[in-house]
């Protein structure tokens, strides 16, 4: 019969159970893989854990360098970064210095240097551009050594231009000797402060407030005498245009004194001493065994320039200028200081003599050819010369050897004269005198055609002389047989022209004159013809101004105060009354050059590789306002600006990357494992 025999059951049986238990192994050892990877995956994340913590607590952190002051003015350049230690709080054995120069030629030299503190002053550095950098180094004991990444890069550039102008430093009060003063005499001293101009001296009186009592323009020393007892503190500070530093460290004194009395120092006449002869005089002091003085010439400083004096004492000075003095009483036990006289020594230099005054003429119309003169006399004049000018022609010499004060000058024709007189001696010639004028008319009313024409009018001075509204106001004298008279009128010394040719009083007012100097004379007229030329009279008009000086402008800072391309844009504030703008510029610490006037407030200036000071005047017909202030900017066509360095990637950063790839890693397995369990496994078929 057909079917399964019990043999085949059993051979079949044992080929089934023989590949089941392959598939079994095969099961455990895919798990047992699976298994292992994930364990090898959890053993490399927490090594790399442990491994990056244990480096942390030997690696340097990055040092980071401060940026010094650029541009540097005296080749020295500063470094300062922080102290840089590990995780483990162990410090940095040394530093090394990286820096690179680009020098005059366009290169770049390299340098390094090794130091063990976190400062460094790189010194006597040629003019350049300077980059630094710094790794901090730890050594183990081990032999081996750990660094740290560079830090950040900083950029210096060496000038050798001068600085812009800053306040000056603190000055150092030196101690008050002695520290008890007995005779009230305060002596103070303190360093020179090289960009100082002047120091200010401030007192405090028994812990009261703080009084500027005195400043000082030259030296670093004052005195003062005080007549209170009392605990003094001083302190001083030094000042510039730009302003004032912080005051000095304060020094106290006690002052423990008794004054009889102070000498008295009298006016010194006469004040000025035209002679340089100088007498003192001042009050007794009691108990006092010898007087001293003390003299200073236009504030260089006191110097002693007599010991023993008696009063009145006199002395002879032959310099020019403000001689201060005071008068110090000696005593056992004291010393007492007199208040302080000045007196102007003015010792004349031969000069010139002064000008003389020309008297008028009279009568200012001569008939007969024949002008008498006179003037004042001048002291110091040796002789006199006479000079003539007719119808406003060129002035000639009459006479130059006159040494009386008058003079008649003979035999004129008909004409229009001025006269001038002109002092001299040894020392040369004074100024000229005042002008006098006169006509000669010597015709008899005859104009040749038997026609009676009127005679010549005299034209009155004009006062004034110097008009400030424009209008001018004549008057002439009245002419017998004049109908009417005629009016002209010249501008600054040009050709007369015709104000009114109908006027028929002896008065006329000309207005609306603009600024000029003006000159008139007048023509009297009937039906015979005109007279000659009246006498001339002339008149300045000075109008006032209506525009006042432009204020002050403001020069913005440059933005930033280092350019490449040596394109330098100014802007300033407007100020409304300025017709424009006077730009000054100043290179690598010279003189002030205006380059340009503008009439808008900006200003764009292409300029070669320096350093370059600017300052800007508002102008009107006025004139020019104050400067402004200045500002600075430095052209520097090698410069390379700094970048900012890359921060590096931190412990931490790292940490969470490691667990990232571990988490990763273990979701892949798990996702295999599950995509195993889904494969269909084969049946088996019986037949």
């Amino acid at each position: 019969m057909g079917g399964i025999k019990k043999k085949d059951v059993k051979k079949y049986s044992k080929s089934i159970y023989k590949k089941g238990t392959e598939v079994g192994k095969k099961a455990v050892k895919t798990k047992l893989t699976i298994v292992a990877v994930i364990l090898l995956i959890v053993t490399i994340g927490i090594i790399s854990f442990v491994g990056i913590v244990s480096f942390s607590l030997f690696f340097p952190i990055d040092p980071v360098l401060v940026q010094p002051a650029s541009p540097d003015y005296d080749g020295n350049i500063e470094l300062h970064w922080n102290k840089v230690q590990t995780g483990g709080g162990i410090d940095a054995d040394v530093y090394l210095i990286h820096r690179e120069y680009n020098d005059e030629y366009g290169g770049i030299l390299y340098y390094y240097k090794t130091v063990s503190t976190n400062m460094y002053i790189d010194t006597n550095l040629p003019t350049g551009t300077f980059r630094y950098n710094i790794i901090a180094k730890i050594s183990t004991d081990w032999g081996g050594s750990f660094l740290s990444d560079r830090s950040n890069t900083i950029t210096v550039v060496v000038s050798t231009a001068v600085p812009p102008p800053v306040k000056p430093d603190k000055p150092i009060l030196g101690d008050i000797s002695p520290l008890i003063s007995y005779t009230g005499i305060i002596d103070l001293s303190w360093n020179t402060i090289s960009t100082a101009t002047y120091y200010r001296v401030y007192r405090i009186k028994d812990g009261g407030y703080n009084q500027h009592i005195a400043t000082v323009s030259t030296g670093t020393t004052y005195r003062e005498t005080l007549t209170l007892n009392g605990i003094y503190e001083y302190s001083i500070s030094a000042w510039n245009f730009v302003g004032g530093s912080k005051s000095s460290d304060r020094k106290s004194v006690e002052v423990l004194v008794e004054f009889i009395n102070t000498p008295i120092l009298e006016s010194i006449i006469p004040n000025p001493s035209t002679d340089g002869y100088i007498t003192l005089k001042w009050s007794y002091v009691e108990g006092a065994t010898n007087y001293l003085i003390y003299a200073d010439i236009d504030g260089a400083g006191y110097n002693k320039v007599k010991i023993g004096a008696i009063s009145p004492w006199a002395t002879y000075r032959t310099q020019d200028g403000v001689h201060s003095f005071y008068i110090e009483a000696e005593g056992l036990s004291y010393i007492a200081e007199s208040n302080v006289q000045s007196v102007i020594v003015a010792i004349p230099v031969p000069e010139p003599p002064d000008e003389t005054t020309l008297s008028t003429i009279s009568p200012t119309i001569d008939t007969d050819g024949t002008v008498e003169l006179s003037w004042t006399s001048v002291l110091d004049a040796i002789s006199y010369k006479l000079y003539r000018n007719r119808d406003s022609g060129n002035y000639v010499v009459v006479d130059s050897t006159i040494t009386t004060t008058s003079y008649t000058d003979y035999d004129l024709s008909d004409g229009y004269y001025g006269y001038k007189v002109i002092c001299t001696n040894d020392n040369g010639d004074s100024d000229d005198s005042n002008i006098r004028y006169v006509t000669v008319s010597i015709d008899d009313g005859d104009n040749g055609n038997g026609d009676e024409v009127p005679a010549k009018t005299e034209l009155a001075a004009i006062s004034p002389t110097i008009n400030i509204d424009g209008n001018i106001e004549l008057s002439w004298s009245s002419v017998l047989d004049a109908i009417s008279y005629k009016l002209y009128r010249n501008r600054d010394s040009g050709n007369y022209v015709v104000v009114d040719s109908t006027i028929t009083t002896t008065s006329y007012t000309d207005y609306d004159l603009s600024n000029g100097y003006y000159g008139y004379k007048v023509i009297c007229t009937n039906a015979d013809g005109d007279s000659g030329d009246s006498n001339v009279q002339y008149v300045t008009v000075q109008l006032p101004s209506q525009v006042a000086l432009p204020s002050t402008p403001v020069l913005s800072p440059f933005t930033p105060n280092i350019t490449i391309d040596g394109n330098v844009i100014l802007t300033w504030s407007a100020v409304s009354n300025a017709q424009s703008y006077k730009i000054y510029r100043s290179k690598d610490g010279g003189v002030y050059t205006m380059i340009t006037t503008v009439s808008t407030n900006s200003y764009t200036d292409n300029l070669e590789d320096g350093i370059y000071i600017y300052k800007i005047k508002a102008t009107n017909t006025v004139g020019d306002s104050v400067a402004s202030n200045i500002e600075a900017v430095m052209v520097d066509s090698t410069y390379i600006p700094p970048v900012p360095p890359t921060p590096p990637t931190s412990e931490t950063e790292i940490i969470v990357i490691l667990v990232v790839v571990v988490i990763i890693g273990i979701s892949i397995v798990i996702i295999i494992q599950r995509f195993s369990k889904k494969k269909k496994r084969g049946k088996i078929k019986f037949k």
